[in-house]
């Protein structure tokens, strides 16, 4: 774990939790009395876990952890597919859960990957916004703490963006052009046309060896807007029909944003960039 993740990542406070030896800083864990105090917790041994927990941590690390998911690089675009696609029941039914994450969808249409973990002594809250590239990390140093806070804060910044100036659709209203990219060289898979109304409907997507696909206006909040097309046959997956979400950031006339693609067999997530026609 430390050759292959703490280290290249830069978690430089997280370590297998030991009872053979002090882990310096390391906080006092609680449990909770009969009568609502507060006790010491009894020692254990978490070296059982450690095939997937165990570990103790610190809330900076855990964002660091989590802001290494947001997009490709320390990880391949395939393995964060396979992270936040929902598994399916054998009757191809979603699960919500991915591999290690709970997957769920905010009042904005922000994708969240989230996951908490507990122990005798210490509860744990982590999840990530992919779209608006939020990581909330809340670590206590005791048994069963509530989890409220985690999700008060999510709310806040739900609230805060449903706050701001959402773009008026006419400023963005007109034809875009751009380009599709993936990896962490942003190397461009397709070209696209987006044209826009200053209606939440109306929109097409023009994509190489398409026909212009129908695109509808789900969310807008900020300088964001997020657009949903499809479903439609995929020329990249032959065989497959693919869902395009993209969440574009509008400023004049350049737009820049990410999106995902959603395939049965997984995802395609990357990054948009394009200017409007004149």
């Amino acid at each position: 774990m430390s050759a292959h993740v703490f280290r290249p990542i830069g978690l430089t406070h997280t370590a297998p939790d030991r009872v053979d030896s002090l882990i310096p800083g390391r906080t006092q864990p609680y449990d909770r009395d009969s009568g609502g105090g507060y006790r010491i917790a009894p020692a254990v041994d978490n070296s059982y876990k450690w095939a997937g927990g165990g570990f103790v941590s610190t809330a900076e690390d855990l964002v660091t952890f989590g802001s290494a998911l947001l997009e490709p690089g320390f990880l391949k675009p395939e393995t964060l597919d396979l992270l936040f696609t929902s598994q399916r029941t054998s009757a191809g039914e979603e699960t919500g859960y991915g591999i290690g994450f709970f997957l769920t969808t905010d009042s904005l249409g922000h994708r969240w990957a989230f996951h908490g973990g507990g122990a005798v002594g210490g509860t744990a809250v982590f999840g990530l916004d992919r779209d608006s590239r939020v990581v909330v990390a809340i670590l206590t140093n005791l048994s069963d703490a509530p989890l409220e806070p985690a999700r008060e804060i999510q709310a806040a910044f739900d609230r805060d963006a449903a706050q701001l100036s959402a773009p008026r659709l006419a400023d963005v209203q007109g034809t875009w052009e751009g380009t599709f990219m993936i990896g962490p060289k942003d190397s461009v898979i397709a070209t696209f046309v987006l044209q826009a109304t200053a209606q939440r409907d109306g929109w097409l997507l023009l994509l190489p060896g398409h026909d212009p696909h129908p695109t509808r206006v789900v969310a807008l909040g900020g300088d964001s807007v997020v657009t949903e097309t499809g479903p439609y046959a995929s020329t990249r997956v032959r065989g497959e029909t693919v869902t395009t979400r993209i969440t574009g950031h509008y400023r004049g006339d350049s737009v820049v944003g990410s999106f995902v693609a959603h395939y049965s067999s997984g995802e395609t997530l990357g990054r948009i960039q394009g200017r409007r026609r004149k």
